[in-house]
């Protein structure tokens, strides 16, 4: 899980440089489908998580994007985003 947090501070720092949410959460949905599909879960089980982490991490980094310079909202977003690596 500390790994997942780690890419998502990364990638928050991509998106802060090229202002393209969906960049941001395509990497982060094929970083963690390599670890959903090596956990050996069945095949229809893997790809709606797959679906899931790339719905919630398109929403996370499309709203920091749109927030960005707005104050206290952007960062209760960001912190708020640290729930996506629950899943």
């Amino acid at each position: 899980m500390l790994w997942k947090l780690l890419i998502i501070i990364g990638l928050v720092r991509v998106l802060a440089l090229t202002h393209k949410p969906f960049l941001c959460s395509g990497i982060y949905t094929a970083m963690v489908s390599i670890f959903i599909v090596l956990s050996n879960n069945p095949f229809y089980h893997s790809v709606i998580l797959i679906g899931i982490a790339f719905a919630l991490s398109s929403l996370y980094f499309w709203l920091l994007d749109w927030l960005e310079g707005k104050g206290a909202l952007y960062w209760v977003v960001f912190i708020l985003g640290f729930i996506i690596p629950l899943m």
